[in-house]
């Protein structure tokens, strides 16, 4: 279990993270097509909302070439704005201490529930 250390009273905004771990196996494996296909994960709660968690690896149609599309889906009725974070680390010998982060806060709402990044 993690444990949750504080320094200093936290603001009143204040409100605590949830983190979910998604292992991608095979990534290798995946098509690196660009497309609007991705592999996505079983719906999983988080915040009181359900969540799937989606990737290209060769990057959604309005990608870039060379990159990897992550989507989170809210698939609950309720709008809700969320401050979010991926964190990608590769999983080899080689690749073992690359870590690369992306964050942003984003509006989850009807009939778009995505949130592209």
């Amino acid at each position: 279990m993690e444990s949750i250390i504080h320094i200093g009273a936290p603001s009143a905004s204040f409100s605590c993270w949830e983190s979910k771990i998604i292992y991608v196996h095979n990534f290798l494996e995946l098509s690196d097509a660009k497309t609007s296909d991705n592999s996505v994960s079983s719906e999983f709660q988080c915040l009181g909302h359900d969540w799937e968690f989606g990737m290209c690896p060769g990057g959604c149609d309005v990608a870039e070439d060379g990159y990897v599309s992550v989507i989170l889906g809210n698939w609950s009725s309720k709008k809700v704005t969320i401050d979010y974070e991926f964190q990608v680390k590769g999983n080899n010998e080689r690749d073992s201490t690359k870590q690369i982060s992306h964050g942003e806060q984003h509006t989850f709402f009807d009939p778009n529930p995505s949130g592209y990044v």
